[in-house]
């Protein structure tokens, strides 16, 4: 199911670069091809595929989170004009930030 979503929306950002900043393009693409990676490691470990390489596809699959801080700066860039919003997207963006920092302290 994550590669059925995912794909879709590679080829819809790639298609429709026009319309979107290049931060979030990038977040978004970064966060598609996580999603493709990890699922590609699922199907690995489920039957038994490329056990040596397997941690090292997951590793690089972990540059997707790199998605997350680029969509923030690109939805702070677009509310240049609003101080309501931009002090929306600065909460929602620490809360990320600390959401994120929980979960990998809980992980790692």
């Amino acid at each position: 199911m994550s590669i059925g979503l995912a794909i879709p929306l590679i080829f819809h950002v790639i298609k429709n670069r026009h319309k979107y900043d290049l931060f979030l393009s990038l977040g978004m693409i970064l966060l598609a091809c996580m999603s493709i990676i990890l699922s590609l490691v699922k199907f690995f470990e489920s039957y038994s595929l490329f056990s040596q390489q397997r941690e090292t596809i997951g590793n690089w699959a972990m540059l997707g989170f790199l998605g997350l801080p680029l969509i923030c700066v690109s939805a702070y860039k677009n509310t240049a004009n609003d101080p309501q919003k931009r002090r929306l997207v600065v909460v929602a963006g620490s809360i990320l930030f600390i959401t994120a920092l929980l979960v990998g302290g809980l992980v790692f």
